[in-house]
């Protein structure tokens, strides 16, 4: 009897969590980015993100890298090699932000980890989209400085007009996961 009541028990439990999951997930569906430098989960529940984790290599990880010396100062050296100090700031960022902490970065750890830069921000995230598009996308002539100008801007309308996204030069979660989904 005491093993039927412990497996409804759990049963329930595993229930509540998946609803909670789901709640948690529709309710950031709907929430407004205010800032340049807030979250930009609110559009990317839909979105299908990669893992990526220990031993990982390119243009990911820069981008991992910068988005976590954004999120929570992590001082990473971007090297674009996820090794045991971008695991423990992962894992860092993981428990700040209430998630299961593992140390990967995939669909519940990206959303919250990526940040809705655009004209006139500043800060290691510009960084990052910066140095993927110079390094993945062949946007030679921007420079990676940290800086959303004019040059920055064309370079986002132009990455977003190949991989039909809305031109609007914002980096929005839209265009954090085609930056991060079609690298080469």
């Amino acid at each position: 009897m005491h093993k039927i009541m412990r497996k409804a028990a759990l049963s329930l439990l595993a229930g509540a969590a998946i609803m909670t999951m789901t709640l948690l997930a529709a309710g950031s569906a709907g929430a407004a980015t205010a800032a340049p430098t807030t979250p930009a989960a609110h559009a990317s529940a839909a979105l299908k993100w990669p893992v990526t984790g220990p031993g990982s290599t390119g243009e990911r990880v820069f981008a991992i890298q910068y988005l976590l010396n954004q999120q929570i100062n992590a001082k990473l050296a971007t090297d674009g090699i996820y090794g045991p100090k971008t695991t423990a700031a992962v894992k860092a960022f993981q428990k700040k932000v209430k998630l299961p902490v593992d140390g990967i970065v995939g669909p519940m750890t990206y959303p919250k980890l990526i940040v809705t830069v655009k004209q006139g921000s500043k800060g290691p995230a510009v960084s990052a989209v910066q140095h993927n598009l110079h390094f993945a996308y062949g946007f030679k002539s921007l420079k990676v400085s940290g800086i959303f100008g004019t040059g920055t801007l064309k370079a986002v309308k132009s990455f977003q007009k190949k991989f039909k996204l809305t031109q609007d030069g914002i980096v929005g979660a839209n265009t954090w996961n085609a930056l991060i989904v079609n690298e080469k």
